[in-house]
């Protein structure tokens, strides 16, 4: 049976390998961007576009964050997301040429259904974020 795009984009152990070697580290860390008072050293996979919007599981998606900057993009913390999520996007620019958000995303049924589905996700971090507080 042939595998769908989703799933052979979804092996995160071989992604966070292939985005450990190419980043070497925390992107932020790396830029000098809002530095922990203490070295990370816990990394995680970020995506740029969230798995929960359909984002895809590949290397063009996806840079290594260690937990602090990681943590402060995904929760808005000190209400930088919006500037990391630049910084992040200029990053995956500048290493893939033609580098297009369109392309990230997963869309079986065509571009109405995909527009409807990010449409609900919206709804539903909005309103998840209007809780972010409960988190901590």
């Amino acid at each position: 049976m042939k595998k769908s795009k989703r799933t052979k984009a979804c092996d995160m152990k071989k992604i966070k390998k292939a985005l450990m070697e190419r980043d070497n580290g925390c992107i932020f860390c790396r830029m000098g961007y809002n530095l922990p008072a203490e070295p990370q050293y816990i990394f995680d996979a970020m995506h740029y576009i969230r798995r929960s919007r359909g984002g895809l599981g590949i290397v063009q998606n996806g840079a290594i964050g260690c937990r602090y900057h990681h943590t402060m993009m995904d929760f808005d913390v000190g209400g930088k997301q919006k500037e990391m999520m630049e910084l992040f996007k200029g990053y995956l620019m500048e290493r893939y040429p033609g580098w297009n958000e369109d392309d990230l995303i997963y869309n079986k049924w065509g571009e109405i259904f995909g527009q409807q589905q990010a449409k609900r996700c919206e709804r539903r971090e909005k309103v998840c974020s209007d809780d972010a507080g409960l988190w901590f």
